[in-house]
């Protein structure tokens, strides 16, 4: 375990840009200057959380390969977007945001040590998770989005809703029509795809060529 190969500046930028999965510094810059249009105060704790996870995972010898890839600042910078989108402003934000997203950090680091496979936003998710109903606690305020109307929570028809959010459709379970359309139509692009493919494929052939076309 090392530092990485890259400057901690080049690190922190591509924790910026795992937000799209990406590991370029221009485009980290990029996303925080279109967050900064939205909101100055989340573009800053965005840039905090970023800088907290590079530093963080640098003084815990992580995974180089991953230091350099930016994804150790990208959990700590997505704790920073979250408070400041959930969460009213002042100095406990800014405290949460540094403390959090050392902790996002140290949870990467573990999982990339213990884990056998690849944790992306997990830690995040994990370090939110565990905080939520302490935020009072925490002298965090929620803001109040008011999207929807209150309603008792069925917890038994939520259950069975959810597989079919994946389509997306609110049907009790994935086998509604509009998701059956979905499967139906995917296996049409499939076999359109191929079929271009093996046209491809023989007209590449027939010139003394290789199709580079790949569905």
């Amino acid at each position: 375990m090392s530092t990485g190969t890259l400057p901690a500046w080049r690190q922190w930028l591509r924790g910026l840009s795992q937000c799209a999965f990406q590991a370029n510094e221009t485009t980290g810059a990029l996303f925080a200057a279109a967050v900064a249009v939205y909101s100055v105060r989340m573009a800053g704790l965005y840039l905090l959380g970023a800088a907290v996870g590079t530093l963080v995972a640098r003084l815990a010898r992580a995974n180089a390969e991953l230091l350099d890839l930016g994804l150790f600042g990208f959990n700590a910078a997505l704790i920073g977007l979250a408070l400041g989108n959930f969460f009213e402003a002042g100095a406990a934000v800014w405290l949460w945001a540094t403390v959090l997203g050392a902790v996002a950090t140290l949870v990467a680091v573990a999982m990339v040590r213990w884990l056998p496979w690849p944790f992306l936003a997990a830690p995040f998710i994990v370090t939110l998770w565990a905080v939520w109903p302490f935020v009072g606690d925490m002298g965090l305020t929620k803001i109040d989005f008011d999207a929807f109307a209150p309603a008792p929570v069925h917890w038994v028809m939520a259950v069975l809703a959810a597989p079919g959010q994946l389509a997306p459709c609110a049907r009790r379970g994935p086998r509604c029509v509009g998701c059956r359309g979905h499967r139906r139509a995917g296996r049409r692009r499939g076999r359109r795809d191929q079929r271009r493919f093996h046209r491809l494929q023989r007209r590449a052939r027939g010139a003394g060529g290789v199709c580079a076309y790949r569905p």
